[in-house]
Formats: C-alpha cells, sequence, structure tokens
C-alpha cells in the first residue's frame, strides 16, 4: 500500500504577512492537486498555521483550507487532514484552544485536538499509524520540546499490528541547518531512540522554512523538512512537498512558487523540482 500526502507547514496567515497573494497560493495548490493522478491523498499541515497567535489568521486559514479541499475534487477527504500546532500557534492565556478550533471546523471531529495537556496524537488508520507530536507542548515560543516520558508510556502501552505502517510529523526540526539557531527540538536524540525502537519510517517537519533531508536510526527513519509557501524568507523559495510512500521507500516531490511559472498560457504556479527516492534497505 501506498501512502500519499501533501505537506504544507509555516502559512502563517493572516494573508498580509504573506509574500504571495492567498488567492495565489489557493489557486497554485489546486493545480498542483489537479495535476496528480493519486485519489486518496492525506493534507500534512504541521503547525505555524498563523502568526504570533493571531486569531484573524485563524480564520483565514480555515476558509483557505476548506476552498482547497472542496476544490480537490474528492483527491482529499477531511478526515485524512493531519495537524500539529507550531510555536506561532500559540495563543496567549488560550493556549491551543483557537488551533482546535481550527482543527475541527477542518475535519469536523476532535482527532487533533492538543489543548488537553496531551503532547500527542494518535490517529490509527486501516493499515497506517499517524503520530502527531507536539513539540511546543511547554509553551515556550523560542524552542522545541518532546514529552519523551508521556510519549514512551503511551507507545509502549499501544497494541501496535505488526506491518503497520508507522508515520510521524512535528513542527520543529531536529537537526539545525543555521548557525545562530536555537530553535530545533531540544530532546530530539531521545525522539530519535524512541520512534527508532518503535520502527517509524518517516518524521515529517517544518519551522525553518527550508527543505532538508535526512536518514535517521537503524529502523532508517527519513526526516524531511518542507519549506514554507508563502512566507518570506530570504534567499530561499516558497514551497510544499508531495510524498509517496510505498513498502520500497519514499519518493520526495518538491514544489516551488513562482510568479514566472507558466502553466496553459497563465503565469504564477508551482513548479516540480527533481524527485527525490530512498531506498529501506532489506
Amino acid at each position: 500500500m501506498t501512502v500519499n500526502i501533501l505537506h504544507i507547514s509555516d502559512v502563517h496567515f493572516a494573508s498580509g504577512d504573506l509574500v504571495l497573494t492567498e488567492k495565489e497560493l489557493k489557486q497554485g495548490i489546486v493545480n498542483l492537486l489537479e495535476s496528480i493522478k493519486d485519489d486518496n491523498i492525506y493534507l500534512l499541515i504541521s503547525g505555524d498555521i498563523t502568526f504570533q497567535g493571531k486569531v484573524q489568521g485563524y480564520r483565514e486559514a480555515t476558509k483557505f483550507f476548506k476552498e482547497i479541499v472542496e476544490q480537490s475534487k474528492g483527491k482529499i477527504h477531511p478526515k485524512n487532514i493531519l495537524l500539529c500546532p507550531g510555536n506561532h500557534d500559540i495563543v496567549r492565556e488560550s493556549n491551543f484552544e483557537q488551533f482546535d478550533i481550527f482543527s475541527y471546523s477542518l475535519r469536523g471531529d476532535n482527532t487533533f485536538i492538543y489543548n488537553n495537556n496531551l503532547p500527542y496524537v494518535v490517529k490509527n488508520e486501516e493499515g497506517v499509524l499517524f503520530l502527531g507530536i507536539n513539540s511546543v507542548y511547554h509553551l515556550d515560543h523560542t524552542y522545541g520540546l518532546v514529552n519523551i516520558e508521556q510519549l514512551g508510556k503511551a507507545l509502549k502501552g499501544m497494541k501496535i499490528d505488526q506491518g503497520i505502517r508507522k508515520i510521524a510529523f512535528t513542527h520543529h526540526h531536529l537537526m539545525n541547518q543555521f548557525q545562530m539557531d536555537t530553535s530545533s527540538i531540544r530532546n530530539a536524540s531521545q525522539l530519535i531512540t524512541l520512534l527508532d525502537h518503535y520502527g517509524f519510517e518517516t518524521i515529517f517537519h517544518g519551522h525553518q522554512h527550508t527543505s532538508s533531508s535526512l536518514i535517521l536510526g537503524k529502523s532508517q527513519m527519513y526526516t524531511i523538512g518542507v519549506s514554507t509557501p508563502g512566507f518570506k524568507m530570504q534567499g530561499f523559495t516558497n514551497g510544499v512537498n508531495y510524498y509517496k510512500l510505498s513498502q520500497e521507500g519514499l519518493q520526495v516531490n518538491r514544489y516551488i512558487y513562482s510568479r514566472d511559472n507558466e502553466l496553459e498560457g497563465l503565469l504564477g504556479n508551482f513548479k516540480k523540482l527533481d524527485s527525490e527516492y530512498y531506498t529501506r534497505k532489506s
């Protein structure tokens, strides 16, 4: 079975903070989905929905993602939306309440809720276990942290069927790309060891606004970071990722947006870069 995932992170609404217009970005993603032939696609939104906890940003993001799902022509079902909060999703005095309202508005249920003191969410699909990890459960905007003790107890207590696919995602990166960056997950080594022990295949993340690819642990976890689709990032491109995860490994398709990309005679679209292939050793 192949698991197809469109990964978007760090949209940072309100729209006044975007380097692209909301209309450009939304139409670009809709066009991208039309170009993909797969029918059953998961939409992963890995945090920083808004900018500095702006409630208006959640309202704009709700409308934005609802319209994408509606225009996906059935490729993305609301129940296939995966979410975790980022450091900009902490709203002072209400923690993750606004994020949970956003999550409910998209999915129509309380599956991906993080204002309940649980630093993780588990979603079991047929043959797939999705683990959403809240790397800002400690409510500090400046760095990532994972509640290893609580997560470890949860994984130990789960009855995980043999052969089930295990996919983890979080907001913060595990390793720094920039010399002065101190915002990565502080206990990343413990997290890698824990997920490695339970045979997780992937850890997807955002936060750095840049692309990254690492293979970690004995189980060869694919650790993939996605760039931001619309926030200003000096010298870096705006984009999203599309993953095809099979028994053989992982195919990473990166898409970058440019206003001079042409599609059907119109300028402004996502352009696919060369695919990356990661093959699991036997």
